[in-house]
């Protein structure tokens, strides 16, 4: 067996067991965060074969976000669900999602293996979902403290990890797509704060999508629909300048991302629930 997919087989699974313990043993799940942070951590230096010094860290800190918060913000996304079978099936997905985010980390962050166009095209999809995940924590958190007296504190935190969230994101997508970064930085710079603008408006009224039922825990669960806002306009800003930097955005390209975009925020403002359950 190759190596590297032993490697992300045993990297995977080992994720994937924490995800299963946590679904099992929600009491303890505030541990199991920091748990799947410190693991994610140590097999990003496993699989990419770094010794955990300062300068590798430092290093290979850009390409060991993603599965940080792939990880850490896909267990808080699960531990909201309430339905059993749902939650197992997304342990799965995870450790699926896990396997292939190895290899590709792997393939991309090898040097001799950057003409691997496959897996760079697989690690900047995965991006977008770590900076969904990233951001469906962060205001799950927020909707927890969003009514105690230090309310002001916590808004502007949301906004500037919004804000770090976002630009990571672009700027790492960017490098990994070939864009030239001293261009590149301007544009990601605007995506970010479009997106911390979005964070700041949504913090006064955050509700949770989809909402099923009219009971009062039906009304917690979900993603909180800011997280979904922000990551379609993202997708919309990200795509737009990437075609723009890259010379290919022309009118068709760019009626494609505003129908998308349209359409996706129309079904989340018509089929949200923004009273609350009576």
């Amino acid at each position: 067996m190759d190596k590297l997919v032993l490697k992300s087989l045993i990297s995977s699974g080992l994720v994937g067991s924490i995800f299963l313990v946590s679904v099992l043993n929600l009491d303890f799940f505030r541990y199991f965060i920091l748990i799947v942070f410190v693991i994610t951590l140590g097999l990003g230096f496993f699989v990419l074969d770094l010794k955990p010094t300062l300068a590798n860290t430092k290093k290979a800190l850009k390409y060991l976000m993603v599965p940080v918060l792939v990880n850490t913000g896909g267990i808080y996304f699960i531990s909201t669900l309430f339905q059993d079978v749902l939650k197992l099936a997304l342990v799965a997905v995870f450790v699926l999602v896990n396997y292939f985010l190895w290899i590709s980390l792997r393939k991309v962050y090898n040097l001799r293996e950057r003409a691997a166009l496959f897996y760079r095209n697989l690690l900047i999809s995965l991006t977008f979902l770590a900076v969904f995940l990233g951001l469906s924590g962060v205001f799950r958190l927020y909707i927890g403290v969003s009514l105690s007296e230090q309310k002001n504190f916590y808004q502007a935190l949301v906004i500037i990890i919004t804000f770090v969230i976002t630009y990571y994101g672009s700027s790492f997508m960017a490098s990994e797509n070939g864009a030239d970064m001293v261009k590149f930085r301007e544009y990601n710079l605007v995506n970010a704060l479009v997106c911390s603008e979005l964070a700041w408006i949504s913090s006064f009224w955050v509700v949770n999508y989809p909402v099923i039922g009219n009971t009062e825990k039906s009304a917690i669960g979900g993603t909180p629909l800011p997280a979904l806002l922000i990551s379609i306009i993202f997708y919309f800003i990200w795509g737009v300048i990437s075609h723009k930097v890259d010379r290919t955005l022309d009118r068709k390209i760019l009626n494609e991302y505003i129908f998308i975009t349209f359409v996706f925020i129309l079904v989340l403002f018509l089929s949200a629930r923004w009273l609350p359950v009576s």
